[in-house]
């Protein structure tokens, strides 16, 4: 191997006179050796250091050394947590967009694995219309907006789904962990020690001040179900026209589109 010590002692003997003799040479092969063990022990030192200056090669401490000159106290490494996770994690952050709804939507996405629910009370999309091409109306998204509450939001979070353990397995009395209806790796006695999740509430919330606009404000709740995309409020009768359309009609004295069962 390049820079081992075999390969440091076959270069060194190039440069031995060719007096020296090319057969078996025991008393040269020692002085050599001890030489060759030195400038090996150098080597690996040289190619330690050289994969340290660059975040896609460095490792261990020098990790954390790189994350603290980038963030400060902002990321920190979990307990744990392997080289390529806080590599990777470091790299997510360097370039990430901010100061946006996607780029919000996207941080939060990328540290939980679960989208985030986002709704701003003064934004027409998010709230609905009244008899809008674009809009499902407020009767099926069901939130109220208002302009007195400029550059505001509310988000729901949602906490990681924690990796392996209960979340990847089956009770043992449930009926789906039969050895015919369910592979063995799920339906095995679990333990709680296989469940690790190394986002916290913390990185959450530090994520979503770090992307924020300044002078926004951005309240937040956080969630451990599963994300479920908010359903609309459909109609369950046809109207009196004949269409389920979900809109205000007023050919439509009772309203019965807007107002499913009266």
């Amino acid at each position: 191997m390049t820079g081992d010590q075999a390969d440091i002692l076959k270069r060194l003997k190039t440069y031995v006179p060719p007096w020296f003799g090319a057969g078996d040479t025991p008393v040269l092969d020692g002085v050599l050796t001890a030489a060759a063990f030195l400038l090996a022990q150098a080597y690996a030192f040289y190619a330690y250091a050289r994969l340290q200056t660059r975040i896609l090669t460095a490792t261990g401490f020098w990790l954390d050394l790189i994350a603290e000159d980038f963030f400060g106290d902002d990321i920190k490494r979990k307990a744990g947590q392997s080289d390529a996770s806080f590599r990777a994690y470091i790299i997510a952050n360097l370039l990430r967009p901010r100061a946006t709804r996607p780029a919000m939507a996207s941080i939060l996405l990328a540290i939980s694995g679960q989208p985030a629910i986002i709704f701003e009370p003064n934004r027409p999309a998010d709230t609905g219309a009244w008899r809008s091409p674009t809009s499902p109306g407020y009767w099926r998204v069901m939130r109220w907006g208002s302009l007195a509450v400029p550059f505001t939001c509310l988000i729901t979070a949602f906490r990681p789904l924690a990796r392996g353990g209960l979340a990847g397995s089956l009770f043992f009395n449930a009926p789906q962990a039969s050895a015919f209806a369910t592979p063995l790796s799920r339906g095995y006695y679990n333990s709680l020690s296989l469940d690790r999740v190394t986002v916290d509430d913390d990185d959450i919330y530090r994520a979503i001040d770090r992307t924020k606009v300044a002078g926004t404000i951005c309240w937040t709740g956080l969630s451990s179900g599963v994300y479920a995309p908010p359903n609309p409020y459909p109609p369950q009768v046809l109207d009196a026209d004949g269409d389920t359309d979900g809109q205000l009609d007023f050919s439509d004295p009772d309203n019965s589109d807007l107002l499913p069962g009266i």
